[in-house]
């Protein structure tokens, strides 16, 4: 019996390929529908950073996100390492709709910043869960 179970199974499936395989679209498809173009969020932190003589620096960033299911609403942060020093803006609210944007952000510092280099890291997140990311080095000015 066991040697019997096998092959009738196939040859059912068989036939009900071939039987439905004439009505159209059950195979292929005549159209195939794709979902909307959706651009992955972009950030790009500008440089010089402006250091104020209360200790904060103004970064300028430029980003682009898309909006989901007519959420325009994303996020985004930014973060300045100068060894030993560190520091992070606020989380910010990001308009996603597809077009570029720019801001200012405010960097608080863990410590002083000093003219000079130092490393900064942004992140942006759509309302998808999306991520872009920028690593750079930027002048402190």
């Amino acid at each position: 019996m066991k040697g019997f179970i096998i092959p009738s199974l196939i040859a059912s499936v068989m036939l009900a390929v071939a039987t439905l395989a004439p009505l159209p679209g059950f195979l292929a498809p005549e159209k195939v529908y794709a979902a909307p173009a959706t651009l992955l969020p972009l950030i790009h932190i500008g440089s010089p950073a402006h250091l104020h003589a209360n200790g904060t620096l103004s970064i300028q960033i430029t980003y682009t996100c898309s909006p989901t299911f007519g959420i325009t609403t994303g996020a985004f942060q930014v973060q300045v390492d100068q060894f030993p020093t560190f520091g992070l803006s606020r989380i910010q609210l990001a308009v996603c709709n597809g077009k570029q944007h720019k801001a200012s952000v405010t960097v608080i510092p863990r410590g002083f910043f000093s003219p000079g280099t130092a490393k900064a890291f942004a992140v942006l997140e759509d309302p998808a869960g999306n991520i872009g990311l920028d690593l750079r080095t930027i002048t402190i000015k």
